[in-house]
């Protein structure tokens, strides 16, 4: 009996320590998200600051500016990703096959507001099954 408990205990941790770590992975992954954001609005904003506007910088030190913002915000995307990888490293595998059921029947709605999220989460699963 004390086995048994200690067995149970032991795979609702293991679970417990699964979550958090996919809760990590999760969130780096919005953090990820939020730097490439942010290298894209540098570059739009670059581009629009170098259409002609009469400032008191030099084309040069706009230049030199914007590629040091640029270099900045793609250390902080790299960074992102290497940590992204280590906890990815960090997650165990499943068991066993992961499947979501009769999830394709999902794409057999009717209702269409719902339809571009199925066909969304299809592939999210289909890339899923590639991992």
């Amino acid at each position: 009996m004390g086995e048994r408990m200690t067995n149970v205990t032991d795979g609702l941790q293991n679970a417990s320590n699964t979550m958090e770590a996919l809760q990590n992975a999760l969130g780096h992954i919005k953090m990820l998200r939020c730097s490439m954001n942010h290298v894209f609005e540098s570059i739009t904003n670059n581009l629009e600051n170098s259409g002609g506007s009469a400032e008191l910088m030099s084309s040069e030190e706009k230049e030199r500016n914007s590629k040091l913002e640029l270099n900045s915000n793609m250390q902080r995307v790299i960074a992102n990703v290497r940590e992204l990888e280590k906890l990815v490293m960090s997650l165990n595998a499943p068991m066993g096959p992961f499947t979501l059921g009769n999830t394709s029947l999902i794409n057999q709605e009717v209702s269409t507001d719902k339809i571009p999220l199925y066909s969304r989460l299809i592939d999210s699963y289909k890339w899923l099954e590639k991992v």
